[in-house]
């Protein structure tokens, strides 16, 4: 029911084909799946990777409390966190009802209009109400701004994280079955058109009408430079893809970085975003962090597998926890690790946070 890939040969899969889920995996480019994990019950909702080594997947409820799975080997071998949230009720998830944007922070929807979220790994979670039943599924842009699609048609954004959420004026008629974005924009298929928001869920217009069926279904974008690539599905098997820029930014294909790089932050003192730019040549597993002047971890901005590109990426002035820090120097740092095995770049710059 759920797929995730991290190169042409590894990739991971759920299944729940009775009364017993799977987790199936291959590291031969899908000649041969071998069975890495399996549970009596809770269907698996959905499944991420991270990068090459650590990865999590979603199940319903067992014995009392959501099945949150967690993988440090690739997928190797799986285990259930000992912090899983409780369940209430009867509650259950679904399909592509996961979001998680890097070791610390997770969202899922459930079929009741909670949405739950961690924002320390899994170590501790909480829940927030939404006004739709049955949420499908969420994307997030940051660790402050997400969009929420749900089976009654009902649309939430959050700017906080996930603290609360609230209804958006949507267009068109039926259920929401996809959720995805690249930057500020987002794109959510509905009947048989997709659209798009550029001020991350605040305000929609139709982006494209179907020709390839009548209800489109999942759809899922990626930035790769400048560029976004995007691709939605149909009830009858049609495939649309986009291809174009995002808000602002010329549409040309984007250059190719000669080397890695990072920029000076700009503003430079700031109150109270600031601007952080970095380039990669080679596809890279990208850390981009931020520390207080004691060498005390603040804030992760960036955890995740990056295509070649030169990235933007925006800091609000506050930590892990969503909460302000105080007026100060601080450090950022950015770890990018070829994905093809070479040196690591490492660099690390300071900043001015002014109140």
């Amino acid at each position: 029911f759920s797929i995730t890939a991290i190169d042409s040969s590894l990739a991971i899969c759920t299944t729940t084909p009775g009364a017993t889920s799977y987790i199936f995996r291959t590291t031969n480019g899908g000649a041969v799946w071998d069975t890495v994990y399996r549970q009596p019950g809770g269907f698996l909702d959905a499944i991420h990777m991270l990068d090459a080594s650590n990865g999590v997947a979603l199940g319903d409820p067992v014995g009392g409390k959501w099945t949150i799975l967690r993988t440090a080997n690739g997928g190797a071998t799986w285990a259930r966190i000992a912090t899983e949230p409780v369940q209430a009720g009867t509650e259950f998830g679904y399909i592509n009802s996961l979001f998680v944007l890097n070791n610390n922070y997770m969202w899922f929807g459930t079929d009741n209009s909670r949405i739950y979220r961690t924002t320390n790994g899994g170590t501790t979670w909480t829940f927030a109400a939404t006004t739709g039943a049955d949420c499908f599924e969420l994307w997030f842009s940051d660790t402050q701004n997400g969009v929420a699609g749900f089976a009654d048609g009902v649309v939430n954004r959050t700017t906080n994280g996930g603290a609360t959420w609230t209804a958006v004026t949507f267009p068109g008629t039926g259920a929401i079955y996809g959720v995805s974005g690249a930057g500020t924009n987002v794109w959510i298929p509905r009947g048989g058109v997709v659209y798009r928001s550029n001020d991350l869920g605040a305000t929609w217009a139709s982006d494209y009408t179907s020709t390839i069926g009548a209800t489109l279904r999942h759809n899922d974008f990626i930035r790769l430079g400048n560029s976004t690539l995007g691709w939605v599905v149909s009830s009858t098997g049609g495939i649309a893809r986009f291809f174009g820029t995002l808000t602002g930014v010329d549409d040309q294909l984007p250059e190719i970085p000669v080397e890695f790089s990072l920029a000076q932050n700009y503003p430079n003192p700031f109150n109270p975003t600031t601007t952080i730019r970095y380039s990669l040549p080679k596809d890279a597993f990208v850390t981009l962090k931020i520390y207080n002047i004691l060498g005390q971890q603040v804030a992760t901005l960036k955890e995740e597998l990056q295509n070649v590109g030169t990235f933007n990426v925006q800091w609000n002035g506050r930590n892990n926890h969503g909460n302000q820090v105080a007026t100060g120097m601080y450090l950022y740092r950015l770890e990018a690790k070829p994905a093809d095995g070479g040196q690591p770049f490492i660099s690390q710059k300071k900043m001015i946070l002014l109140k």
